[in-house]
């Protein structure tokens, strides 16, 4: 048997995974797979079982927005106006998309 013809073991997949699988498997070409694929996901979702999910501390976000205002700051004093505005730009965005990563700019993200 080669290695395209075994079987993957789909129950080490995480939910998302068994999501994205079920959307591209070819359900004509491989019905068992696709049984397979389906059965795990309703386990999976009924069992409640949620998945690791990396959480920031709380504090995360007011350390981002000082380290954000400290480079401002630096380069305003350090360089003059451009420069500023050019960092602070960067800062924003980087802190801006670092948030939205971790859930606290749609309140998706839930401590405790």
């Amino acid at each position: 048997m080669s290695l395209l013809e075994q079987e993957p073991d789909f129950k080490s997949y995480s939910l998302a995974e068994l999501h994205d699988i079920q959307e591209h498997l070819d359900a004509d070409a491989y019905p068992e797979r696709a049984e397979v694929v389906r059965r795990l996901i309703a386990e999976k979702e009924t069992s409640g079982v949620r998945e690791a999910r990396v959480e920031p501390p709380l504090w995360y976000p007011i350390l981002l927005s000082l380290l954000g205002v400290a480079a401002i700051a630096g380069a305003w004093f350090l360089r003059g106006g451009k420069a500023a505005l050019i960092t602070g730009l960067m800062v924003f965005l980087w802190v801006g998309v670092d948030l939205a990563f971790f859930g606290y700019l749609d309140g998706s993200h839930r401590h405790g």
